[in-house]
């Protein structure tokens, strides 16, 4: 996406309805289809094609033109517009993959979906909130406004990213309001922490430097032999050596609520934050955002592209 050219307006986009019937045609068919355009009278299937109109000039980067004559929606323009149809829990987990290393994909002949791990981040915060501040205009950009202070950068799976907004996200959404963590922070190791790792760092999940704690989605994906394990070992204990407490949570606890209370109350405690008690609203707004997160990962929305 980043190596394709940006163009600013729909103006810029070099294209014209001979074009665009082509490379429509080569979409598989249950792929949806959203076009914007700068006037009604540029509508020309209607049956099979989904549009937005907008008339007025569009922020810098809304679009990338991804091969001749053809350009896609930027990742901060799909932000803004998916802010119009989304509620907030999707929209943050959308946004999260967006400033993530991970995307969800489905195979064009199968439908298949799959994760890919490791990529390079479409867009990030910054970005994002640099769009948003000359998208007044468009459709969705109060929601995107709403979402953007509670995003997370860099998380590396769609678990992480549940833990992370389930912990952070303030208490009148549902979640626990505890500080935001960093995601997939590098801890520098000492001499005598290298020696027990036997590496120079460790990549924590989730990280709050300042407090010494590293929280840990303890995905068996990742651990599946003795070689493993002992690897983990290591490293819990170089992180030891540093003053770190290292926290590990498991599907278990995050799919049930009562287990994540306990989870969350002990994360708070260790970041010095004193519990509080949680009344019936909070309990079932808890309820509602575990909900429609685990949502988010099986809605139409994900996965975000085509292999």
């Amino acid at each position: 996406m980043r190596s394709s050219r940006p163009v600013g307006d729909i103006a810029g986009c070099p294209i014209n309805r001979e074009t665009l019937e082509v490379e429509l045609r080569r979409l598989p068919s249950w792929l949806p289809r959203h076009l914007m355009v700068g006037d009604e009278r540029d509508r020309f299937d209607r049956s099979h094609v989904e549009y937005s109109i907008h008339r007025a000039p569009l922020p810098a980067n809304s679009f990338y033109e991804v091969s001749p004559g053809i350009c896609v929606a930027s990742p901060e323009l799909v932000f803004v517009q998916l802010g119009r149809r989304l509620e907030l829990p999707l929209l943050l987990k959308l946004g999260c993959e967006l400033c993530g290393t991970y995307a969800h994909e489905v195979d064009a002949e199968t439908r298949g979906v799959s994760a890919r791990y490791d990529r390079e981040t479409p867009t990030d915060v910054a970005s994002l909130r640099r769009y948003i501040s000359h998208a007044s205009g468009l459709w969705g950009v109060t929601m995107a406004r709403t979402a953007l202070p509670y995003l997370v950068e860099r998380s590396a799976s769609a678990m992480e990213t549940e833990v992370a907004l389930l912990l952070s996200l303030p208490r009148r959404y549902g979640g626990y309001g505890l500080p935001k963590p960093l995601m997939n922070y590098e801890i520098e190791f000492d001499r005598p922490a290298q020696e027990v790792a036997q590496r120079s760092c460790a990549r924590a999940d989730l990280c709050w430097p300042e407090k010494k704690l590293d929280v840990e989605y303890d995905s068996t994906q990742w651990h599946v032999n003795a070689q493993c394990v002992n690897s983990d070992k290591s490293r819990a204990n170089a992180l030891a050596h540093l003053g770190y407490k290292v926290v590990f949570v498991t599907y278990a606890q995050l799919r049930e609520q009562r287990l994540f209370d306990v989870l969350a109350r002990d994360i708070g405690r260790a970041l010095g934050v004193r519990p509080r008690g949680d009344s019936a609203s909070i309990c079932a707004r808890r309820m509602d955002l575990r909900a429609a997160l685990r949502h988010a990962s099986n809605s139409r929305v994900f996965p975000l592209s085509v292999k």
